[in-house]
């Protein structure tokens, strides 16, 4: 179950302002996100297809809720996901993508 707790730690962090087009593209973050994943232990566990799809749904929520000058931060690696996330922890709307993201490991 440490693969759940990796990812749903990374999901509910996942709270930030509104972001838009002009940011990083979308196989950037999911290349930033695979990369901060592949750091938790327990998430090396997961199964390719569980892992490709909670990535592919995280970057989706990170671009949607990040600002453009974090989440490009993020891509170059000068930041790590929570920081990028961190600044609207109050944003309802991203709490349930982001849980959405984490049900996808925890399926």
């Amino acid at each position: 179950m440490c693969a759940v707790g990796a990812a749903a730690a990374l999901s509910f962090g996942l709270t930030a302002c509104g972001g838009d087009s002009d940011g990083p593209s979308k196989e950037a973050v999911v290349s930033a996100v695979d990369k901060e994943l592949a750091k938790e232990a327990g998430f090396k566990e997961v199964p390719e297809k569980t892992r490709k799809s909670y990535v592919d749904c995280t970057a989706d929520v990170m671009i949607k809720y990040a600002d453009k000058d974090d989440l490009q931060a993020f891509t170059d690696g000068d930041k790590k996901a929570d920081d990028v996330m961190a600044k609207d922890k109050d944003n309802k709307e991203m709490e349930k993508d982001a849980t959405a993201c984490a049900e996808k490991v925890a399926g």
